[in-house]
């Protein structure tokens, strides 16, 4: 049987805990580090674990394998939303975007409220503690919430004043998707025909372009990552500087972002910080990215704000996941409402308003040449079950999916008597997780 290389390494590593077990993030830490570090997030849009050291086929990323060979892969890291505007709403507060409100896609500004009182972003508990907090790169914010105050201070750390410590956000494009057009002007690395295609895309040539002009994205990625490094090392900061790397949400193809499926959620995730952490490892804990900005704190011996939902990962701190949880709402011109948890073996997803199926929103389908192709295809009855389970009328009420056996998600276990005690223990845990996070689901389809 056929299972997409992304989700089977999912499953190996799913394997492996169940096998020997993991070490414990918290374990990872080395003693002892001179002062507090510099902390970088460095962040990429729209990407799954397609780099080379998470064992991509065919592409090679050396600057993001040599983070990884010095600091910490973290191998099953989740965004809150799969989508960009609410998970950076999440992942620069620490807090769930339904909690704070922000969980609809790019929510107009009329709409917008104000943090709840005792919530700032990131950058702005650092400038708290006395760092320079400069925003880099690509100058996006994409909050669905107003900030109160100023949330970053300049654009370069080269700002700050003489020996003072700085947070920086940098923002890479890549690997977005503008549009078709753009894609098509980057320069081309990977041969279409060679990829290592997921069996849940059709095997088709526009598709097999699509996906390599995403590799292409993500080689462009490794390179600016690479000019960053390079800086840092240039002006002696590298060392004693915190870098992480992740992804925004999942993988800019049809059935990732958007969804709740694990192409959506899962993200790369590398911390390197040689003071402190134990180069070359790889962890197999949850981490859900507003975890981020707890940890960020304490690495950088600041308190951690009590209201954070985010959980400390690194340290005597660290405190480990049983669930992963996440949220989809509005996007573009489509409503929908879905909720999801996922522990380390099964996922479960409420889909409040099946009837709606699986539609996208109209700038998804002007730059994402692959949708027309894949619906062409299922009208004329050319797709597997698995390709076509994005073109279907209506989604099921509940999901549930075996990730071992199972990892791409296509077997729907909801309704299989065998295994009515898990889908009950991880409907109680989603239940339990919007009552104590004051989410409330919509119940109609409206943006209001």
């Amino acid at each position: 049987m056929q299972y997409c290389r992304l989700c089977l390494r999912g499953s190996v590593t799913l394997l492996a805990l169940f096998l020997y077990g993991s070490t414990a993030v918290g374990e990872l830490l080395l003693d002892g580090h001179d002062s507090q570090p510099n902390v970088l997030w460095l962040v990429g849009e729209d990407m799954g674990l397609d780099l080379s050291c998470y064992g991509m086929k065919g592409i090679q990323t050396p600057n993001l394998d040599r983070l990884a060979r010095e600091g910490i892969r973290f191998d099953n890291a989740f965004c809150a939303s799969p989508l960009c505007s609410p998970s950076r709403s999440a992942f620069n507060t620490g807090m769930y975007a339904t909690t704070i409100g922000a969980q609809d896609h790019r929510t107009p500004a009329s709409r917008k409220k104000p943090l709840p009182i005792g919530v700032k972003t990131i950058s702005q508990w650092f400038a708290d503690a006395g760092y320079h907090t400069c925003l880099m790169g690509n100058p996006k914010l994409d909050f669905n919430f107003l900030p109160d105050g100023e949330v970053f201070q300049s654009q370069d750390w080269s700002n700050r004043a003489p020996g003072q410590r700085f947070f920086a956000l940098f923002n890479f494009v890549e690997p977005h998707r503008w549009g078709w057009d753009s894609w098509q002007d980057l320069p081309t690395h990977l041969d279409p025909s060679k990829v290592d295609l997921p069996p849940v895309y059709p095997d088709e040539p526009v598709m097999r372009a699509s996906f390599a002009k995403y590799l292409d994205y993500v080689v462009e990625l490794d390179r600016k990552i690479g000019v960053v490094l390079r800086r840092l090392e240039e002006e002696e900061l590298l060392e004693n500087t915190v870098v992480v790397f992740f992804g925004d949400n999942g993988r800019t193809m049809y059935r990732g972002k958007q969804w709740l499926y694990d192409e959506g959620l899962r993200v790369p995730l590398i911390i390197r910080y040689p003071a402190k952490l134990k180069p070359g490892t790889v962890n197999q804990a949850l981490v859900n990215l507003i975890d981020l900005a707890p940890t960020s704190l304490s690495m950088a011996e600041i308190p951690v704000p009590l209201k954070m939902q985010g959980r400390v990962f690194l340290g005597d701190r660290a405190r480990s996941r049983q669930y992963i949880f996440a949220s989809r709402d509005f996007c573009g011109d489509v409503m929908d409402c879905m909720r999801c948890v996922r522990d380390e073996r099964y996922k479960y997803i409420r889909n409040y308003f099946p009837e709606n199926g699986y539609k996208v929103a109209a700038y998804t389908k002007q730059t994402h040449p692959e949708w027309q192709l894949a619906r062409d295809l299922y009208d004329q009855g050319r797709l597997t079950p698995a390709q076509a389970l994005m073109f279907v009328d209506s989604k099921a009420k509940e999901e549930l999916y075996e990730l071992t056996s199972d990892p791409c998600e296509t077997v729907n276990l909801a309704e299989s008597a065998e295994n009515s005690s898990v889908l009950s223990r991880l409907q109680n845990a989603l239940d339990g997780w919007i009552a104590e996070n004051g989410d409330q689901p919509r119940t109609r389809l409206s943006s209001e």
